[in-house]
């Protein structure tokens, strides 16, 4: 007997494996969405870790039903830099309490917490 989890692991990879390229994204946006919605987390966005990339727009996202998108152009202008940085970290996975985004030093960090980021 798998848990949940395991369950949804098992069900996304195979689906990801036989999705067409050309509906890639969108598949995953799907997976993404069921993964957030079983853990009850609001938003997922990743964000690549160079400045060149995230100016062309290679961004993607996937949110609950009911909370907004983030919109890349809202912070191209918020000294991404800064953010990238700290995304060049070591660690694969970097997360923040809602405590470190409202008081982060880091404009991107406040605006995502604005934006409703927990």
């Amino acid at each position: 007997m798998h848990t949940a989890f395991e369950s949804l692991l098992i069900s996304q990879s195979n689906r990801l494996l036989k999705c067409e390229p050309s509906l890639f994204e969108i598949t995953w946006r799907e997976c993404a969405v069921e993964a957030l919605e079983l853990f009850q987390i609001d938003r997922l966005s990743l964000f690549p870790n160079s400045l060149i990339l995230f100016n062309e727009g290679k961004l993607i996202n996937a949110q609950r039903p009911g909370i907004a998108e983030v919109q890349r152009a809202k912070y191209s202008n918020k000294k991404p830099t800064e953010y990238l940085k700290l995304l060049s970290s070591s660690k694969q996975t970097i997360t923040f309490s809602a405590y470190e985004l409202r008081n982060s030093n880091l404009e991107v960090l406040r605006s995502l917490y604005q934006d409703g980021a927990r």
